[in-house]
């Protein structure tokens, strides 16, 4: 579900796979798809075209081959709407996707005409680990961003759209509208916007923290939000206490669950 409640137009095949905080929309199967209204039943648009940003947590299960990998072998999608066609007159489509390599990240755009716009940006993602996409576009530019490092920038405006249409049939989350071309990955937090991102809310990432007990077993859950390349050292005291006790060092992950604990004692992390 949405944050406003809406729920999808299509679920084939997709998985809710643990998260940093809760569960996460895996999409593996060669036919998964996820799908959703451009716009609800009550008037409320769930993607933008022009002057709009798209905002997204994503744990490829693949490496890209300029860091060692193989890539996802396919042109992998995040998000798409309508139908690529490789000769005008187009049908009409907007995609974010990565190209075979996973070296690429791509932004697309017909019109149901004969116009498409193209751009990307150099990216280097690892397997098993969260990395923040951002896509931000305006009457003036468009931007990219992967890990709060800006990965692409162009100083003209994106000013096509697919038509009416195409619109009407909804966008897919991790593959493409027929369920093909799956991201290979996890996706989380996704967020859409009706006006152009700037740098600054590359790290809104950095504001989440929160720490959940249980009595049964006794355990304390910590969650947290922050640069996904970012290596954590988790410490520990009791209350009262000066010196810090080391949990955890050197993992990348944003959760970490203490079970050495005892009813009744309160820790600071």
């Amino acid at each position: 579900l949405g944050e406003n409640g809406a729920g999808p137009l299509y679920s084939i095949a997709v998985q809710n796979a643990p998260s940093f905080d809760g569960g996460a929309l895996q999409i593996t199967n060669a036919v998964a798809l996820l799908k959703y209204r451009d716009v609800e039943t009550n008037g409320a648009a769930n993607i933008h075209y022009r002057h709009s940003s798209l905002r997204l947590m994503f744990k490829p299960l693949w490496t890209s081959a300029n860091a060692g990998g193989s890539g996802p072998g396919h042109w992998a999608r995040l998000l798409e709407m309508g139908e690529v066609k490789a000769v005008p007159p187009f049908v009409g489509y907007y995609s974010v996707l990565f190209d075979p390599k996973g070296d690429m990240l791509w932004f697309a755009v017909q019109d149901g005409a004969t116009n498409e716009f193209r751009f990307a940006g150099h990216v280097s993602l690892l397997s098993n680990r969260w990395h923040q996409i951002v896509l931000s576009t305006s009457s003036t530019n468009l931007k990219m961003w992967v890990d709060a490092k800006q990965v692409a920038f162009l100083g003209q405006g994106v000013n096509l759209f697919p038509p009416a249409a195409i619109r009407a049939k909804g966008f897919a989350v991790g593959s493409d509208p027929n369920n093909a071309n799956p991201a290979k990955g996890l996706i989380d937090e996704l967020e859409t916007f009706n006006y152009p991102l700037g740098a600054a809310d590359n790290f809104t990432i950095d504001a989440a923290l929160s720490a959940t007990g249980s009595a049964s077993p006794p355990a304390i859950a910590l969650h947290w939000r922050g640069p996904p390349t970012n290596a954590w050292t988790i410490q520990r005291r009791s209350e009262g206490q000066t010196n810090w006790s080391v949990l955890s060092s050197g993992s990348t992950a944003w959760s970490f669950t203490d079970t050495n604990v005892t009813t009744g004692t309160r820790y600071e992390y």
